[in-house]
Order: C-alpha cells, then structure tokens, then sequence
C-alpha cells in the first residue's frame, strides 16, 4: 500500500474462494448429521482495506457460521506480519451461513480432512487480506442506511422490530466507478435447513452475487449485523434453492436501491480502539435434568403438532428452534457444560470499533440483540455506524436479562451469564463513543 497524501483515503479490495474441496461435517444444525455430499454455491473469503495517512485498517468477510477466538487471533496476527497494518485495526468475521464446514466446533471430531481445510482456509485468509492491502487506490466512500422489508424478522415474536443498524457502504474509485460495497446485515442466513448436504453461502452468498452482478468488477463483502432475534423463519415461504434464489435476490436489490440513494462521508482518518472484558460463563443443568427437560419440550412439541393438525393447520414454525434448544442443552451438559466446552474458565470478550472517516465499525465477538445494534447506532451519531457481529471470535449469544426471563433458545445457547449483558453494551458503547472523538496512534509502514 503506498502512502496517500495526507487526509485522503485509499481502499482496497480482495477476493478468493473458501469452499472446501472435501466432503466435511457441516456446521449450523444439531440435528443434521450427515457431512456435505457437494457444492451448491462457492464460499468466499473477503477483504477490505482502508488507509489514511499512515494508519490503516483491513475488514475481512468469511462465508462461515463462526470464528472461533483462537484462530481469529491467529490469523490476525498473521495478517499483521504480513501487511504491517496492526493487529488491532484487523477485523475478521463470519456471514453465519449455516451450509458450511463445520469448522473450529468445539463439538466436531478433528481429522486430516478437516486439519487440511483449516490450514488451507488460515492461509487464504492472510493472503485475500494482503492482496486487499496492495490494491488500495484512491477511494471516496458513501453511506445509507438499508431499509430492508419481508427478508428478515423478529425470530422470537414476528411483531417486533429487529435492529434497525442495517447499512450500506459504497465505495468508488477516482473515476467514480464503484469499487465495492460493505453491507451490514443483521439476519440469521438459514433459508437452507438441516436437510441441505451442500454447501452455500445461504441468503447473503446470492445477495452478493447479485450485487457484483450489477456493478461489474466491483467485490461485494458482507457482513452479519446483531443477529441474535433476527432469521428468514417468518419470511421464507419453504426451505429450497429457489426460495433461496427468491429471498436473496430481493435483498440484492435493496442493496442496490441503498446503494443508489447514498451520500458521500468524510473518508479522511482512520483509527481503531479495542477492549477486553473477562464474563462468566452459565452454570448448565445435570445431564439428568437436561434429559427431562428435552423429553417435556418434545410431549409438548408432539401436542402443539396434533392440535394444529385437528385445526387443519401447518406445523408451528417455533417447534424446531425449541426442540434444538433441548437437545442442544443436553449436548452442553453431557459436555461438561460451558467452561469444558471453550476449555477456559473466563470469557474474553473482544470488542473492537474501527474508525474510516465518518463511518465507525463495532465488531461484536457474538449472536447480540437487534435492539442493541440500535443502541450502538445511535451511541455513534452523528457519525455512521456499521455492525459487525461474529467478529473475531464467537462467545454465543449475548442475552439480555429481559429476554432471557422470557426463554427460548436463544437463552440456552447463551454461554454468558445474562446479568452481564448491560455491562458489555455499557463498554460497547463507550468504545464507540471514545474512536468517534479521535484517532488512534498506530502507523503502519508503506508497501513499494
């Protein structure tokens, strides 16, 4: 990356695919056991780099249910080396797409297959994150918020808003011509379901090519938001390519529509602020009482079925999600519970907010709610904010102590204890608040 003159930006852009080339266990489902029998749609790894000045900042996009922390910082480290842009401006998060390979589980047994497309996937990171480096040229951003209908809801009650952080950058060369756009999505990507044995990017994998279809040479990242309450389980119609096809090309050209309505921000600075916060992980239930509360939940799930089946009705669609979250809970505790699972005593939850001119990144390590992505939009006005959750690690689903009286799955699949949520957004909000106000003094070194 050369040096810019002094208050202008430079950008770049880097794509590679990631789609194993091996037939993998697949990541997303409890109750899907069967490894992938083929591809449907490729995965990518993506990468944006901004510069200003002499700092920097790379954002990289893996079509992947998660990251996990180790290996993100690792890989981070790695880009570091690589590129000199320091190890705090780095960001690198997964799209949550759940017709992936089920890497970094926790619960998956490791083999040679899976050894191969870690390192393989490690070393296309560095390299898509370097190339973005190198191809930076002068750039000038734009921003809109993404107003987006009948793509995502509310998973938990239909009739409440999700986060309303969802946001489209466009980014354009000196010619104007666009570059590339940075889409931060809040929305579980799962119009494929456990019976799906091929991989795919889900949702965003067709809203992205759509996207770069439209705007041709130009590369389209995208990012999951605060997704934690937010899915296609109310919008899709069924669970096929088509309505794949259906679903993902509305959401393109909504991208679109945001795209062609942005304005210009201020590119110049670019900064980055980070902060870790040690949580306590969940006591989970004996193995006993998670076996009796799944054998409840699936009496209750058997009666809800034949009652709407009398009354001439479908199958209730939170049934799934309710029976998964049982039978999720008994894998946890036969596990040994949370602590066992993540082989560590204390949560470090990483959160991380970049600075690009006037739009401010906040990478969430987590599934959080829709209405604290909105929390942190509004903590960054007037600047723009841009979500991004599955950031540089995955601790779960962060719940807050109102929603988790309420129950559900998203409380049991919480490995954080709920009374340190609001201490967590607290601290978010202040990093987003503190980058906002001034950069950061990290430099990085040009590249000839």
């Amino acid at each position: 990356m050369k040096r810019p003159k002094e208050g202008s930006l430079q950008a770049g852009f880097a794509c590679a695919d990631i789609t194993p080339a091996e037939s993998l266990p697949m990541a997303g489902y409890i109750y899907r056991t069967e490894p992938a029998d083929g591809m449907h749609d490729s995965l990518h790894a993506k990468a944006a780099a901004f510069q200003c000045g002499d700092t920097a900042a790379v954002l990289v996009s893996l079509d992947l249910l998660f990251v996990s922390r180790g290996w993100g910082t690792k890989v981070r480290e790695a880009i570091e080396q690589e590129t000199g842009v320091p190890f705090d401006n780095i960001l690198v998060a997964a799209t949550h797409t759940h017709s992936g390979p089920d890497v970094f589980s926790p619960f998956a047994t490791t083999t040679d297959a899976m050894s191969r497309y870690e390192e393989s996937l490690f070393d296309t990171c560095v390299q898509v994150a370097k190339k973005s480096v190198e191809s930076a040229e002068s750039a000038a951003m734009k921003w809109c918020s993404l107003l987006s209908e009948n793509v995502a809801s509310n998973r938990r009650n239909p009739l409440q808003l999700t986060d309303s952080g969802r946001s489209v950058i466009r980014v354009e060369d000196a010619s104007l011509k666009v570059k590339a756009h940075l889409v931060s999505f809040a929305c579980h990507p799962t119009v494929m379901g456990p019976e799906n044995l091929k991989y795919s990017a889900d949702l965003f994998g067709v809203a992205a090519r759509e996207v770069e279809e439209k705007f041709p040479g130009s590369v389209c990242l995208m990012f999951n938001g605060a997704a934690a309450d937010a899915s296609t389980r109310f919008t899709r119609r069924r669970q096929t390519w088509p309505e794949l096809e259906r679903l993902g090309k509305k959401l393109a050209r909504q991208i679109v529509q945001a795209s062609r309505a942005s304005t210009a921000v201020k590119s110049g600075t670019v900064s980055a602020k980070s902060t870790l916060i040690a949580a306590s992980f969940q006591e989970s239930p004996s193995v006993a009482e998670a076996e009796k509360h799944l054998e409840e939940v699936m009496e209750k799930t058997r009666a809800d079925c034949r009652r709407s089946r009398e009354d001439g009705g479908e199958t209730p669609a939170l049934v799934r999600p309710d029976l998964e979250g049982a039978a999720a809970q008994l894998m946890i505790s036969k596990h040994g519970g949370w602590k066992s699972i993540f082989g560590t005593t204390v949560a470090e939850i990483e959160l991380q907010v970049i600075r690009v001119g006037d739009i401010i990144i906040c990478g969430l390590p987590g599934e959080f709610f829709g209405n604290r992505g909105s929390d942190l939009k509004n903590a960054a006005l007037p600047k723009f904010a841009f979500i991004i959750g599955y950031a540089n690690g995955y601790w779960g689903y962060i719940v807050p102590p109102k929603e988790a009286k309420l129950g559900g799955y998203e409380p049991i699949m919480s490995p954080i204890q709920p009374s340190q949520e609001p201490e967590i957004i607290r601290q978010a909000k202040a990093l987003v608040k503190a980058t906002k106000k001034g950069p950061s003094r990290y430099k990085v070194p040009c590249h000839a």
